[in-house]
């Protein structure tokens, strides 16, 4: 079978991986409306093209944080590749560092953030994290990845309480016995309790706020991105809290449903205003996008990150495919442009595809999820007093 598009690689995923497998990967939160709405959001997209612009050389290179990249297009943090590979994460890792793309590791992977450093020593490389109520866990993490050389911390701000998959708990999903999460191997060895994906249950801290970006700049050096931002509001309070750069991210849908889709948030959320008052910081934030597709969003970004294609193997060498897929959107990138009239990235511009009502509007969406694990809120709210904003415009 010749594996040409993603459609390719999800469709040959989806007939060799076992079914709880799959099933995990393809999950959105209840009734998965906003993974849907992420995928829709870009159908409605429409490109301005630009005619007779000498497009002989379509330059796709890019800066992000002081380092070079050969393309706007990163790997965004997922976790339990080995599920799909027997090498998993490592072999992300190498078909990162082959193409000189960033990989941001999860802190959920089934191999240690030492054997990634191992498999692909001269890869550019970010690190997911998450504040647990044992802060030292988090801190253990951090100066680890530190002295192995990643070069920026990635804090997901959007799972307080872990959303409710229901074919997860159909399936009662649970990592199989010989894989681990290696980064906290030994950790949770007597542990014997309910548990989530290979941690125990209630490990994370909901309690956290934007003054613990100040504990998390105190015992770190290392760049902080901030994934999981929806609103023009936290946009510019991450800016006012010091951190280097936000991902545009609704964790796929995965966590909350009935959130906006990440590219219309991200359309809109480059018109926050992101200057920083201290003139030790930077000047403008850096902003991020994770995506489920790649093209048609990039317009002034530095950097968009994938979720989408790094399970869609278990026959196959993983990291061929991981380097075939990977180049895929980089063509696509390539010759969408240069047919567009763009010879560089930051040149697409002009995408259209708006519905009525302002971006501002859908973007004001405060959600919360009706079927959430538990009755927790979710969508960052203490009370249902504080559920506002609620959009269901067309």
């Amino acid at each position: 079978m010749s594996l040409i598009c993603l459609s390719d690689f999800e469709a040959y995923a989806k007939d060799h991986l076992p079914k709880a497998t799959w099933e995990y990967y393809a999950a959105g939160a209840d009734d998965c409306c906003t993974r849907d709405d992420n995928l829709l959001a870009f159908k409605r997209i429409r490109l301005r093209p630009r005619m007779l612009r000498d497009v002989a050389i379509m330059d796709t290179r890019t800066t992000v944080l002081g380092t070079e990249i050969n393309c706007p297009i990163g790997i965004a943090p997922t976790a339990f590749h080995c599920l799909a590979w027997p090498d998993g994460e490592m072999s992300t890792a190498r078909a990162a560092e082959s193409l000189n793309l960033c990989y941001v590791a999860s802190t959920y992977s089934t191999c240690s953030v030492e054997e990634i450093v191992t498999a692909a020593p001269d890869g550019f490389r970010w690190f997911q994290l998450y504040v647990y109520r044992d802060r030292k866990l988090s801190e253990q993490l951090v100066h680890r990845v530190e002295a192995l050389g990643f070069k920026a911390l990635v804090l997901t701000v959007d799972v307080p309480y872990t959303g409710k998959r229901r074919s997860d708990i159909r399936n009662n999903f649970r990592l199989p016995p010989h894989l681990k999460v290696k980064n906290f191997e030994g950790v949770f060895e007597e542990h014997c309790g309910p548990d989530n994906y290979g941690v125990p249950a209630n490990t994370l801290d909901p309690s956290i706020s934007w003054k613990d970006i100040y504990w998390l700049r105190s015992i770190t050096r290392l760049p902080i991105i901030i994934k999981g931002i929806l609103t023009k509001e936290d946009a510019e309070l991450a800016v006012e809290h010091g951190v280097q750069g936000i991902i545009v991210s609704n964790h796929g849908g995965r966590q909350l449903d009935g959130e906006l889709a990440t590219v219309r948030a991200y359309l809109w959320s480059r018109n926050a205003r992101l200057q920083s008052q201290d003139p030790s910081r930077p000047r403008r934030l850096q902003g991020f996008s994770l995506c489920r597709n790649i093209l048609f969003s990039g317009c002034e970004t530095d950097l968009l990150l994938s979720a989408l294609n790094c399970f869609w193997d278990s026959a196959e060498t993983w990291r061929p495919i991981m380097e075939s897929s990977s180049q895929s959107l980089q063509e696509v990138l390539r010759s969408q442009g240069s047919l567009g009239g763009h010879r560089d990235h930051w040149e697409v511009t002009g995408i259209t595809g708006r519905s009525q009502g302002s971006l501002r509007d859908h973007c004001d969406l405060a959600g919360r999820s009706l079927g959430s694990l538990g009755g927790h809120w979710e969508g960052g709210h203490r009370d249902h007093w504080e559920v506002t904003g609620i959009t269901g415009r067309t």
